[in-house]
């Protein structure tokens, strides 16, 4: 791409091969189109206005991601030209929108001058696509939620063969989201159309798909994959980002940062941008190592200091993560007789945290109702 601004439907409609970002200029693998999305534009105080879905990625200061949906008045979010604080969310309806495949290691650009993150599960469906050579049919399911995108679309599409003997494949995006009537005359399809079709199904939510669906599917949770198997080819994955940067590193100061983000590997490139400087990495443990911060979160519940607690709750990049780690090591912190009442609570604020806009409020909250049980 030429080094002027043009509206992202430019890049659909026309070839651009490549795109500005931290990392200079990228080739553009794929666009993916995703049709009636939630969108927001995002007001940030160098001026900048992104209009984008409510689950785009930007990146923070200190090199994590963080959804438009979540951010909040006065976030520093990296841009072209240092950082920018974000101002306000204004809600501008449904609108179509387009994910990009940066071809880098880091997978991000400059939209405006905002560092944002391309597509990811879509970005995954993609390339089996590309690898396979595939006819594709994309469908986002957090939409057209009902049995009549199956009786039309999907029917259609999958019900014919390809001209060119291309295996046909439909992606139902976000399916996590699909009415459960829809769910369930999906078996009947995959069973009807399995000889001449293929079906890829991505959700963040797999707990939300039937379990007759589930049944016929190979099922792959990112989250899930064993992590002594993902240690070495994580690690080999940064080693390479920092060599192929030119960045000089000690190899032990990567463990630090598997440990604390994994298997945040988003988190984890950022951490690396973060403490890379004229040409080196180096780590600075104290600003990353969260299980400290958790530590120290604790240390407040305990003597139900609440001003400080919440102080360091507020530090906190991902308060999510505090869930898990509370439910490893409630021992450490309660009594072995209100472990029951601990665990319940631990797992009614997780629940409520996918659908709150402030969740370190929620994470603080969690820690008040805690207070009670130390």
């Amino acid at each position: 791409m030429n080094n002027y601004k043009i509206d992202i439907t430019e890049l659909w409609e026309n070839v651009y091969t490549k795109i500005d970002s931290p990392d200079g200029f990228q080739r553009i693998n794929e666009l993916v189109k995703k049709q009636d999305k939630q969108c927001v534009a995002l007001l940030f105080d160098n001026g900048d206005i992104i209009e984008c879905s409510v689950d785009h990625l930007v990146q923070r200061h200190n090199g994590e991601w963080i959804k438009s949906q979540e951010l909040q008045y006065g976030d520093e979010i990296l841009t072209s030209n240092g950082t920018t604080r974000f101002i306000e969310s204004l809600d501008i309806g449904m609108h179509d929108v387009y994910d990009l495949e940066v071809d880098h290691d880091n997978h991000r650009y400059y939209s405006e001058s905002i560092v944002s993150h391309n597509t990811g599960k879509s970005s995954t469906a993609h390339s089996i696509i590309k690898e396979v050579n595939g006819e594709a049919l994309w469908i986002n399911a957090s939409m057209e939620k009902g049995i009549d995108v199956l009786r039309g679309k999907v029917g259609k599409f999958a019900s014919q063969s390809s001209f060119d003997d291309k295996i046909k494949i439909v992606v139902m995006d976000e399916f996590d989201h699909f009415s459960k009537d829809g769910q369930a005359a999906f078996r009947g399809f995959i069973d009807e159309f399995s000889a001449n079709c293929r079906f890829i199904f991505t959700g963040n939510y797999k707990e939300k798909i039937i379990q007759p669906l589930l049944d016929r599917l190979e099922v792959y949770d990112f989250n899930n994959f064993d992590k002594q198997e993902m240690i070495k080819p994580i690690f080999e994955r940064l080693s390479f980002i920092l060599n192929n940067e030119n960045i000089k590193f000690n190899p032990n100061d990567l463990k630090p940062i598997i440990k604390t983000y994994y298997p945040r590997i988003r988190s984890m490139i950022g951490a690396l941008q973060k403490f890379s400087r004229n040409g080196e990495f180096v780590l600075n443990e104290n600003e990353i190592d969260d299980i400290n911060i958790f530590d120290k979160v604790m240390q407040y519940v305990n003597i139900a200091t609440f001003k400080e607690m919440i102080t360091e709750v507020n530090k906190l990049n991902a308060p999510d993560n505090l869930f898990t780690y509370l439910y490893h090591n409630a021992g450490k912190y309660f009594p072995e007789t209100n472990y029951p009442t601990v665990i319940i609570t631990i797992a009614k604020y997780q629940h409520m945290s996918d659908s709150v806009r402030d969740k370190n409020l929620n994470t603080a909250a969690c820690l008040t109702e805690l207070m009670k049980l130390r």
